[in-house]
């Protein structure tokens, strides 16, 4: 990943959600593998996180789209994309947490097939944290 990506991500990050700890351009090229990048005319306009959590579970953090480039697909192919790759690393199923109150990102993973498992008050945020997730792998 380039330095200059690397630092337009952290500030997308750091922009589009509310994080108890702040992204640096150091942490995202660090862990450069982990991410998906949306790159139009050399700026990051959308980017996701996607990480092994366990041999059947992927989880898939901070999805992120500049306001600018909301409503024309954009998370909906960063959802997918990360799926992809969870599936390619043998994930059965993915999950995410989101915000409580957080509509946009709800509304997102609710139309790309995702359920509320279960939600948990943050003390270090102050707000309630809902966990969704996804089956990729059914039983057959």
């Amino acid at each position: 990943m380039l330095e200059r990506h690397a630092e337009q991500v952290a500030a997308l990050l750091n922009e589009r959600n509310h994080l108890t700890v702040k992204y640096t351009a150091e942490k995202v090229r660090d862990e450069a593998e982990a991410y998906l990048l949306e790159i139009d005319n050399d700026v990051v306009v959308g980017c996701v996180e996607v990480r092994y959590v366990q041999w059947y579970q992927w989880e898939i953090r901070h999805l992120s789209v500049r306001s600018s480039h909301e409503g024309k697909g954009l998370g909906k192919r960063l959802i997918q994309q990360a799926e992809e790759r969870a599936l390619g690393g043998g994930a059965r199923i993915v999950q995410c947490t989101i915000r409580v109150g957080n509509i946009a990102s709800e509304e997102s993973f609710r139309r790309s097939g995702y359920r509320e498992a279960c939600c948990f008050f943050n003390a270090r945020s102050g707000g309630y944290i809902a966990v969704w997730q996804k089956v990729l792998v059914h039983r057959s």
